[in-house]
This record gives C-alpha cells, sequence and structure tokens, in this order.
C-alpha cells in the first residue's frame, strides 16, 4: 500500500488484510486486484500485487475508488500538469478500450478525469480545482445507470444524489454553503423512504413496508450542551426502547430504558460521567428491581 505522492506505507497479506478493514470491504479491493497485474487507487491509497519501493504521485489526479492506475498514463499527466500544458492525455486497457482521458484546463489549475469500465462503458468523470474537487462529479454502475451525482466547491460538498442500480433513487444530501449537513433522505429500492434526517433535529427509520422503526429529536450539538432523544418501535408501534444522550465535559450523560412487548418498563440504565458510571435497573413484570 503507498499513499497518493508514492511512499511505500504497508506490505501486508491478505489475511491481515482482511483483519484490518473487515472481510466485506477488502474483498471490493481484493475483486478488482486479482483482474488486474496493475496498481489499483482506493480510500486515497494506491493498491498492488507487485512489490515497488515507490510509485508514481498520484495526488493531482482526480481518481475514484478502484480506478486502475497506469503509471506511464501517471507520468504524462504529471509532466503536463508541471509544464501546464492545456492538453487532453488518453490511456487503453491491454485490448485497446479506452481506460482513462483527462483533459487539463485553466493553466493547469483545472483537470478532468473520465474513467471506463474494461467494457468500455464510462465509470465516473471527476474535476479537480486546484486539487480540490469542484463542481458536478458524476458515477456510473456497469449497466450505464447513473450511481452517483456529487457537487462540490473547493472540496465543500454542496449536494449528493445516489441511485439504486434499477434507476430509483437511493439517497438526496443537502449542504449549506459551508459543507455542513442540511438534511438527508434515503430509499428502498421499491419507493419507500427508509430514512430521513432534517435541519430542525428530527430523524426517522422505516421498514421496507413503509412501518416506523424510529425516531429522534436533537437539540443543538451533543458536545456543546445539546442533546439527542431516541424512541425505538416494535412493528405494532409500541415503544421498544427510548434513549436520551448528552454530554458534560465531554463524558457521555443520560439514559436507556427498554419495554416488554406488553410496554411495562423491562430495563433502565441511568449514565453519569461516562460509560463506566452508570446504574443498571433490570424490571420483572411482577414489579420485581434488580439493581447493579
Amino acid at each position: 500500500m503507498f499513499d497518493s505522492s508514492g511512499i511505500k506505507l504497508h506490505v501486508w497479506d491478505i489475511s491481515y488484510f482482511i483483519q484490518i478493514f473487515g472481510l466485506a470491504h477488502a474483498l471490493d479491493l481484493i475483486n478488482v486486484l486479482k483482474d488486474t497485474s496493475a496498481p489499483v487507487y482506493a480510500w486515497n491509497r494506491v493498491w498492488s500485487k507487485s512489490n515497488y519501493e515507490f510509485v508514481k504521485d498520484t495526488s493531482r489526479i482526480p481518481f475514484e475508488d478502484f480506478d486502475i492506475v497506469d503509471f506511464d498514463f501517471v507520468s504524462k499527466v504529471n509532466s503536463a500538469l508541471s509544464k501546464k500544458q492545456d492538453i487532453p492525455l488518453v490511456c487503453f486497457y491491454p485490448d485497446g478500450n479506452k481506460l482513462g482521458e483527462v483533459k487539463i484546463k485553466s493553466n493547469a489549475l483545472e483537470i478532468s478525469l473520465e474513467y471506463y469500465y474494461p467494457t468500455g462503458i464510462k465509470k465516473h468523470f471527476t474535476n479537480y480545482h486546484d486539487r480540490k474537487l469542484h463542481g458536478k462529479c458524476l458515477s456510473w454502475y456497469p449497466n450505464r445507470q447513473l450511481k452517483e451525482e456529487v457537487e462540490y466547491n473547493q472540496n465543500r460538498r454542496l449536494s449528493k444524489r445516489c441511485f439504486h442500480p434499477s434507476g430509483n433513487p437511493e439517497l438526496i444530501e443537502n449542504y449549506h454553503e459551508d459543507g455542513t449537513g442540511k438534511s438527508v433522505r434515503t430509499w428502498y429500492d421499491n419507493g419507500q423512504i427508509r430514512y430521513e434526517s432534517n435541519e430542525n433535529g428530527t430523524s426517522f427509520t422505516y421498514s421496507e413496508t413503509g412501518i416506523l422503526l424510529s425516531k429522534g429529536i436533537r437539540t443543538g450539538y451533543l458536545h456543546e450542551g445539546g442533546n439527542l432523544v431516541m424512541w425505538e418501535y416494535s412493528e405494532d408501534g409500541g415503544v421498544k426502547k427510548e434513549t436520551k444522550q448528552y454530554y458534560v465535559n465531554g463524558l457521555l450523560h443520560g439514559y436507556e430504558k427498554s419495554f416488554y412487548d406488553t410496554g411495562e418498563l423491562r430495563r433502565e440504565v441511568d449514565y453519569t460521567n461516562g460509560h463506566n458510571n452508570k446504574i443498571i435497573k433490570t424490571y420483572k413484570k411482577n414489579g420485581e428491581v434488580t439493581v447493579k
């Protein structure tokens, strides 16, 4: 593994790599690496099956996760950027299909990258301005369906839209000009809303059939005098769990209450000055209480 400037960071075998990143996350990268002898860009790093002492600097090129990296192409792009050449540059897969195309503009301040799947279908379009994500960046599924559309202003995210492979909306996020979040909504592939969070501090989650699963009300920021109250619900609408959280001097305060299906209090946890300072009470339906 190499950082984006080309410095070697780690050499790991597959088992340790999976241990560090988790099976699902690691497999995303392993599945790309196994089908190519070239290095692969992911998570702001360059990954390779071959043992290099260092690799080319990729920090000035707007690669996206799981792009295959052609170092000859990287060298040409870096050279053109250093010479401030406003020119297009193209690289290809071994079979001749286009792999990527860079366009350099505005006296080398702006660089856009189009990358392609081995099938020739466009994978993403990403744009840098002065080494920062800028403008509208797009990515596609291998079936040509739009996967993600994100708009940036000098690395500050303004909006984000994601889609299921079917084309149905999956997520919409909106942001303020300073990049802080405004609202979030996600959907199941059947069109049912899954989660929503609003600027007023309310949030909701739903099942795939539209049943309310949880509700949250946040006032202010938790570490700056605010608090959060959450309710989890059963399918019949009864409260399964109620939680309140707030922080004093960086330490968690609040409570958790969970309930039997018939509505009686089953367990209560009171926090004072963090997780290690808590009182746990369990209740039997006959009213008997156990305190820890």
